[in-house]
């Protein structure tokens, strides 16, 4: 394995906020062991794209990923919002076990992440772009850091202030348009840009590297160019629930008051500028998986994409997330590794975010750590699954939470009725069955496998975990 760099020697090498050059002696080509590019995304939709049979979607990079290699079709957050969804990522961990409950709420400086992990086996570890590291100074592991510090520096004032526009939140949550602003100033193309100049930097040693874009997540005010792809008579509104649907429980139901003004020809401009921001984010993936084959790169890295969670995209009548609708709790996720992963394979069977991380160790040829509570999904890649368990548990705060087992979905709301969809018969999941006496062991068995799962996986981190100063504040900045 290559020799680790010091801490001073990486400051040291640190300069203008760029990807940092690091020597290391390339070690002999029998010797090295694979790379892992992990590119995420904020807030994608999972059925936006076009290897997922949407017509609409342009995502012609994603569907490139996608033919060369695995993507899971019903995959799930470990939490509908953002800080504990990616927390869950880089720890491997469900969201009571590692603390980050919510946006208000830090990860631990002692929790263990991939970052931590990689770099103890030889690896070059960075994170470029969105991680959502509500304590800036502490890094989690990554020896190297790119945020939207390094980005504004890049741009000139009005750009600058035109994006702080963001802070709004009427503006970025119930409206949509274009931006006057081209996409050389917008974060995903710096992203891609300094993801790729490290992948020149550093294409003799392996690496580790994150890189994370806040597309298509809010405000929906992609470049004209982007915009203009989707003219809005072209989107079709996703189908509401029927007369004789139940009401949904009060507490969604008072979420949808947020968007109950909207006329019909302003949620189509949101759909639309949503639409443009994904196929934003997928032209900038195309630039950094264009520069890996160009290096020569492409067939020694694990490449992998994913998004924190969805968005709901007026299902239901409401956008955003921050619940357990299909659309907000599942995401996109794919694998691609050519000559060692099947190609153009589609798994039907549930994951979790949770299990992307022991997955990557058992790829890379790494042991996995005792505190990752995921599943490798090689026994999947290989079509070895056969007692995969075909669930999925989602948090979010301490009183939040899902369980999907095969076709049936429970959801616990604090305080609030409890739901229950089959997503064979309702996929849109208009009809809650909690209620029907037939049902009522299906709910039973539900409970009791969530409360397994809980007593399984203890809840070490949720009890004594404190939101930081003005977390209140922090919430609303970063949701």
């Amino acid at each position: 394995m290559p020799r680790r760099i010091s801490r001073r020697q990486l400051l040291a090498a640190l300069g203008g906020g760029a990807a940092v050059l690091l020597a290391r002696p390339r070690p002999r080509a029998q010797q090295r062991p694979p790379n892992l590019l992990f590119i995420m995304s904020d807030q994608h939709n999972y059925r936006v794209m076009g290897c997922a049979g949407d017509k609409l979607a342009i995502t012609p990079n994603l569907d490139r990923l996608a033919a060369r290699g695995v993507r899971f079709h019903t995959a799930y957050t470990q939490a509908p919002v953002c800080v504990p969804a990616r927390m869950s990522l880089i720890t491997g961990r469900y969201t009571h076990a590692h603390g980050a409950l919510d946006n208000a709420y830090a990860l631990p400086p002692d929790e263990r992440t991939i970052g931590h992990h990689f770099a103890e086996h030889g690896y070059l570890t960075a994170a470029i772009g969105k991680m959502h590291f509500i304590d800036p100074d502490n890094h989690h592991g990554f020896d190297v850091r790119i945020d939207h510090k390094e980005f504004n520096a890049t741009i000139p004032q009005e750009a600058r202030v035109w994006h702080a526009r963001s802070g709004d939140n009427t503006w970025r949550r119930t409206t949509g348009g274009f931006s006057p602003l081209p996409k050389e100033q917008f974060f995903e193309c710096f992203v891609a840009q300094e993801t790729v100049r490290f992948l020149q930097q550093q294409r003799d040693q392996p690496f580790c590297l994150w890189c994370s874009f806040v597309a298509p997540h809010p405000p929906f005010y992609p470049p004209k160019e982007f915009f203009d792809l989707f003219p809005i008579d072209r989107v079709h509104l996703p189908k509401q629930a029927p007369p004789d649907a139940p009401p949904l429980i009060p507490l969604l139901a008072r979420k949808q008051q947020e968007w109950r003004g909207l006329t019909e020809e302003q949620v189509r401009t949101m759909i639309a500028a949503y639409y443009g921001m994904v196929t934003m984010m997928d032209e900038s993936v195309g630039t950094v998986y264009r520069a890996l084959e160009g290096l020569g790169l492409a067939d020694n890295t694990i490449v992998s994409y994913t998004s924190d969670h969805g968005d709901l995209l007026y299902q239901h009548r409401m956008f955003l997330k921050f619940n357990f609708f299909e659309g907000s709790a599942r995401i996109p996720m794919i694998l691609s590794w050519p000559g060692h992963l099947p190609q153009r394979r589609v798994v039907n069977t549930i994951v979790e975010h949770v299990d992307m991380y022991p997955t990557f160790c058992e790829l890379a040829g790494l042991p996995i750590p005792e505190t990752v509570q995921g599943r490798s999904l090689l026994p999947l890649l290989k079509g070895r699954g056969a007692d995969w368990p075909n669930r999925a548990f989602g948090e979010q705060g301490r009183d939040m939470r899902m369980i999907r087992h095969g076709r049936c979905k429970l959801n616990f709301y604090d305080g609030q009725p409890l739901e229950l969809y089959d997503l064979e018969n309702d996929p849109a999941e208009f009809y809650n069955l909690v209620g029907k006496p037939k049902l009522q062991p299906v709910v039973e068995r539900l409970k009791q496998e969530t409360a397994d799962w809980l007593a399984a996986t203890p809840p070490d981190r949720a009890e004594t975990a404190q939101p930081l100063k003005a977390g209140r504040r922090q919430r609303l900045q970063a949701d």
